[in-house]
């Protein structure tokens, strides 16, 4: 059973979320070196899991989302879940593109 992402989570809420799941990607991206896996010495799943975990607990720490519910942090979870497998998607195109420009 799929979860919803967005649930009972007001617009303004997922937008924010969004936000600040893409600038986190940023800065990760900035950090670590353009290769593939991002982080050395791990697999790629073992990488993509870690990035996961720095994502989601860079937004929970997030002020706003102090005021929601369990019920709620499901859904804020879900979310960024959907987004971390978004941008590792990207953030590996990009590696490999430019790999193949080289």
């Amino acid at each position: 059973q799929d979860i919803d992402t967005k649930g009972d989570l007001d617009p303004k809420c997922v937008q924010l979320i969004e936000i600040a799941c893409t600038a986190h990607f940023k800065m990760l991206r900035g950090k670590l070196p353009s290769v593939w896996p991002p982080i050395a010495g791990m697999s790629e799943e073992e990488s993509n899991i870690e990035i996961a975990k720095l994502l989601e607990q860079a937004v929970l720490e997030l002020p706003f989302l102090n005021s929601l519910d369990a019920q709620q942090l499901i859904h804020v979870r879900a979310l960024v879940a959907k987004l971390c497998v978004s941008g590792l998607e990207s953030w590996k195109r990009f590696v490999f593109i430019n790999r193949s420009r080289c």
